[in-house]
C-alpha cells in the first residue's frame, strides 16, 4: 500500500486457453467477487492516490494499515492482516482520537479509545473504515 500510484489489472488467463475451465470469464463466482472489488476500488482510488498517506503496523506486526485521503476524497483507514493467523490487532492512532470509524464493504464497526484502535482481523483478512 505504500506509495500507491495506480492499480494493475491481471485477467487470469482470459485468453489463450481453449479448455473453457480457466479464466475469470468461466467462473461466475469469481466474476461476482471481481465486480465487488472493482466497485470498492472506484470508491477508494482517489484517497489511495492522494498524497500524504500514513502507514501503520499493529503491535503484533501482522496487520498493516494505511490512513489515506483528505477532505476532498474522504479519509479512510485501510487494513490487511498479512499473516495466516487471526490477529487481535492494536493500532496506535492518536491523531484520530475523537473521530468515528464507519465500517465499509462488510468491515465490522470499531471505535477508537484513548488514541488506540483494537480490531480482530481474520487470517489474511482486509477491511476499510471511513474516518468521520
Amino acid at each position: 500500500m505504500r506509495g500507491v500510484k495506480g492499480v494493475i489489472w491481471y485477467c487470469w488467463k482470459e485468453t489463450g486457453d481453449n479448455t473453457g475451465v480457466e479464466g475469470s470469464g468461466h467462473h461466475p463466482a469469481t466474476q461476482q467477487v471481481l465486480k465487488e472489488l472493482v466497485a470498492e476500488f472506484k470508491v477508494l482510488a482517489p484517497a489511495l492516490m492522494a498524497p500524504g498517506g500514513r502507514m501503520l503496523k499493529s503491535k503484533d506486526g501482522h496487520v498493516h494499515a494505511l490512513i489515506c485521503g483528505d477532505g476532498e476524497t474522504g479519509r479512510y483507514l485501510v487494513y490487511v492482516n498479512a499473516d495466516e493467523r487471526a490477529s487481535d490487532a492494536v493500532l496506535s492512532v492518536p491523531d484520530l482520537a475523537g473521530k468515528t470509524l464507519e465500517g465499509m464493504f462488510g468491515a465490522p464497526e470499531a471505535a477508537i479509545q484513548d488514541g488506540v484502535l483494537k480490531i480482530n482481523v481474520p487470517a489474511l483478512g482486509t477491511g476499510v473504515f471511513q474516518i468521520k
